[in-house]
């Protein structure tokens, strides 16, 4: 009975901290590519049209 409880109890901590570390990534991700789109901008008004 207690092993099934630290089994679920388990589960719980690991399925939370994969959840985070998705949520961290996601940001991460979405970070780079606004700083990514920025950069790109401002090196193409940088650079003379034509």
């Amino acid at each position: 009975m207690e092993t099934l409880l630290f089994v679920v109890l388990g589960m719980l901590v690991l399925g939370s901290g994969l959840a985070l570390s998705g949520l961290v990534l996601t940001g991460v991700i979405a970070t780079a590519r606004t700083l990514l789109k920025t950069v790109t901008n401002a090196r193409g008004k940088a650079l003379p049209a034509g």
